[in-house]
């Protein structure tokens, strides 16, 4: 009923990305959750581009939760609150009755000082409500804003794109790319010499080295927007930064310490292994060297990530609700064993301004833990799988390959789906 009203984008990052999944394996029959989803999908990236973008192309670290009213006097949540009267006064009737009903807004209010925090009810009319929302979040604008963590962290961030990509591709929306593009960009400025630096403000980047979870999710978002634009370039840069990462943070026992070997000296090196509000160190950097070594056919890196993930085993086997991220990986394994292993995916298409169906469909469709890149023919700088592809009767081909498995290049749907989830 009460949020907690501060909003961290490192939350924000990771919940895209799960609202997304939650999106694909939901049935096609259950209209109104995957409404649900949707809805949510797309106000987290409206979020985004309209709260938390900064001009460089990065996204902020936070919002206070505490924001000022007429009086200047600050309050917990006031800027997301409402009453009956202001909704009357934003909406007129009969919409603001209406809105009161869809959105738990009391007479006594449910939140303080006779206000309600706005709670979807049930399943209401969706053109209406995207009026009315639409109509909420204008008045909220004029609104003392809560205050703005201007910092652009690096970790934070790689998650963010690694979400804004996958929600891009699946839902065909060009202009969710180009945000992801800008955040790459805002990433790519912070490595220095080599090495990526925790964060920057106002373009400045500051002088704090990368943690294991920076590198980690830096290279995954990196190499997730290389698959969906085609570059080359950008990859190599994830290839780099993984390299670098290898050599700074590795564990005899084939794990990840937190912090580099060059590091400020402490008693003890940092090592945690658990998942929390957002993955370990080790955690990202085993997703990352599985993506990498697929896209860029380096298969000593996801010998790295075996070696990691046999260090994760006993977090997973104890406590599992603080191992999501190791528990993921796991599960594409245990899958993989049964047949249904992770595909390596070519879309070939001319270039355009729009996602192609046929790419649509294969980020909606690949099993978990698979590599997919969309080019033009000729493209370059991938593994051999990706390519010398062409297109077929010029229509955009997809082709797929898992394990030692090629499929026959596919231009429809069906023949798409077969090659993505048959058991090999």
């Amino acid at each position: 009923m009460v949020p907690h009203f501060e909003k961290m984008l490192y939350d924000n990052a990771l919940l895209l990305g799960s609202y997304v999944r939650g999106w694909r394996r939901t049935a096609d029959h259950d209209g109104s959750l995957r409404w649900l989803y949707e809805r949510t999908i797309r106000g987290l990236v409206g979020w985004l581009e309209r709260e938390m973008l900064l001009p460089g192309g990065g996204l902020a670290a936070s919002l206070d939760a505490d924001s000022s009213d007429i009086r200047g006097m600050a309050h917990e949540g006031i800027f997301y609150a409402w009453s009956s009267e202001l909704l009357a006064d934003a909406l007129g009737e009969p919409d603001a009755s209406w809105a009161a009903d869809t959105f738990h807004v009391t007479n006594q209010g449910t939140f303080e000082h006779g206000l309600s925090t706005l709670q979807l009810r049930g399943w209401p009319d969706s053109q209406r409500l995207d009026a009315v929302s639409r109509r909420l979040l204008e008045v909220r604008g004029n609104r003392f804003r809560p205050p703005r963590d201007d910092k652009c962290v690096a970790a934070w961030n790689g998650w963010a794109l690694d979400s804004l990509v996958n929600a891009a591709m699946v839902f065909g929306e060009p202009g969710w790319l180009d945000l992801a593009r800008g955040v790459g960009e805002a990433l790519e400025a912070m490595i220095v010499d080599g090495r990526l630096r925790r964060t920057s403000v106002d373009g400045q980047v500051g002088e704090i080295a990368g943690l294991a979870e920076d590198y980690g999710a830096v290279a995954l978002g990196l190499a997730r927007l290389a698959g969906a634009t085609g570059d080359g370039e950008r990859l190599a840069r994830a290839v780099a930064l993984l390299d670098t990462a290898v050599d700074l943070f590795g564990a005899e026992d084939g794990g990840f310490h937190d912090t580099a070997r060059d590091a400020e000296r402490l008693f003890l090196r940092p090592r945690e292994v658990s998942d929390n509000p957002t993955p370990s160190g080790t955690s990202s950097l085993i997703a990352a060297l599985r993506l990498v070594g697929l896209l860029a056919d380096r298969p000593e890196l996801i010998e790295r990530a075996d070696a990691a993930m046999a260090t994760l085993r006993g977090i997973v086997a104890r406590a599992p609700r603080f191992a999501g991220w190791a528990f993921t990986d796991l599960m594409i394994a245990d899958e993989a064993r049964q047949g249904l292993s992770p595909a390596v995916v070519v879309v070939v298409a001319e270039p355009g301004v729009e996602v192609p169906a046929t790419a649509m469909a294969a980020w909606r469709m690949a099993p978990a833990g698979s590599a997919i890149v969309l080019g033009a023919p000729g493209t370059r700088g991938f593994a051999e799988h990706f390519v010398d592809r062409d297109l077929r009767e010029d229509q955009t081909t997809v082709y797929v390959c898992r394990g030692m498995t090629c499929f026959a290049p596919a231009t429809e749907l069906a023949e798409l789906r077969t090659a993505l989830w048959s058991r090999a």
